[in-house]
């Protein structure tokens, strides 16, 4: 990958990792896209934190990705992550005997990785709020200006990438990343005209390439930590475009989430939790103060969410005819 930052962003430090990751998807063939015009080097865009797009493909098979929206991401898989986590060490909490939860509390005590990352999680309100300020620190990504020096230096010194909850959640952005790339690498390997401005269908057809990519050449916790990733990426990109405004060519938000959810929701809870808490801030960020947020289950709460989506999207839609 190639940049000269007016700024470096963290989510750089990472960028190896995705390029290591890419040739793990064999079934897509990369080398067949290369043979028909993919260039082999990824270029960054938006160095100075102006969000111009995600990710996209010249007609000279160039594949541009967007650092801006790639931070931004890293930041929703923390919050993501963080958040879910911390529920559950919460509800396992409730549920200890008297005596578990002072064995809890006495293996605390023990300074290490682990511990800490515990404590941490443990604290269900401090959670929270650290959360919020992440997504304060993130807003500023999804402008369509520069950022200040001040910002980007929330970026960097107010979030810790090194820790044990935070490896985690990278390594749901590697994948999330690597999702985005192959679709754009997809438009090459499935022959698509790229002087054209492109269709919905074909950019589904990208999607379900790369997808079915990640899902079919790794396996058991690796395929797991992808999936996540991915839906991490597609949630995300309702960020950009908060009242779902259809463009013609690409498919609606919260209709590219939900394709890939639904084959996924019955293997693992989790994809169902990360989602509702990654559209809770969603929420938050887009003013959308009559949104469902978490309530009684995950599943329910989902639904009401799904449902209040595609009126939004229906909406809009409805209002371009």
């Amino acid at each position: 990958m190639s940049t000269d930052n007016q700024y470096t962003f963290p989510i750089e430090y990472m960028l190896e990792a995705v390029q290591n990751s890419l040739p793990k998807m064999v079934s897509i063939d990369l080398f067949s896209g290369i043979d028909k015009g993919l260039q082999n080097e990824i270029k960054l865009i938006d160095k100075d934190g102006n969000l111009t797009d995600t990710a996209r493909v010249s007609p000279m098979g160039q594949v541009y990705l967007s650092v801006s929206f790639c931070q931004f991401l890293l930041i929703m898989c923390h919050v993501g992550l963080y958040v879910h986590d911390s529920i559950a060490v919460r509800n396992e909490i409730e549920h200890m005997t008297k005596q578990e939860l002072e064995q809890f509390h006495r293996e605390l005590e023990v300074d290490c990785d682990e511990t800490r990352y515990l404590k941490a999680l443990s604290d269900y309100k401090s959670t929270l709020t650290y959360c919020s300020r992440l997504i304060d620190i993130a807003k500023p990504l999804l402008l369509h200006r520069t950022i200040t020096q001040q910002e980007f230096d929330s970026l960097v010194n107010n979030i810790d990438y090194k820790s044990q909850l935070s490896a985690k959640a990278n390594s749901l952005c590697v994948f999330g990343i690597v999702f985005l790339l192959l679709h754009e690498a997809s438009h090459i390997i499935l022959d698509q005209d790229l002087y054209d401005n492109g269709t919905i269908e074909e950019e589904l057809e990208a999607d379900h390439n790369a997808f079915w990519a990640m899902y079919s050449d790794l396996t058991d916790k690796e395929r797991y930590t992808a999936m996540v990733g991915c839906l991490c990426a597609l949630t995300s990109l309702l960020f950009i475009n908060p009242n779902l405004e259809p463009d013609g060519i690409h498919p609606r938000e919260d209709i590219r989430l939900f394709t890939f959810y639904d084959l996924l929701k019955d293997e693992r809870t989790a994809y169902t939790e990360i989602i509702v808490i990654l559209l809770a801030a969603w929420a938050t960020v887009s003013e959308k103060e009559d949104f469902p947020v978490l309530d009684n289950s995950y599943e329910e709460t989902l639904n009401r969410q799904r449902a209040y989506l595609k009126e939004l999207g229906d909406k809009n839609e409805s209002e371009h005819k």
